[in-house]
């Protein structure tokens, strides 16, 4: 391998590991969401006892992630 593939390699594993790092950055804003769901869950059942499963909520938080991501990309 001649140093203008090394190079090349090293480019191609930089690009991979900034789609992970953007990956584990949407999962991480994913886990949040859910979070945050949780809570606003716990706080509307407390106010309207109206509950929400938990099927329900990561739905609701899904459909936010691919949103989100669909803005992005």
């Amino acid at each position: 391998m001649n140093s203008k593939e090394k190079g090349d390699d090293l480019v191609h594993q930089r690009i991979e590991t900034r789609k992970e790092i953007q990956l584990l950055d949407s999962e991480i804003d994913l886990c949040n969401q859910i979070g945050k769901l949780l809570l606003e869950r716990g706080q509307r059942y407390l106010e309207s006892k109206q509950e929400y499963t938990e099927y329900e909520v990561l739905q609701i938080a899904l459909n936010r992630l691919m949103n989100e991501l669909t803005f992005r990309y």
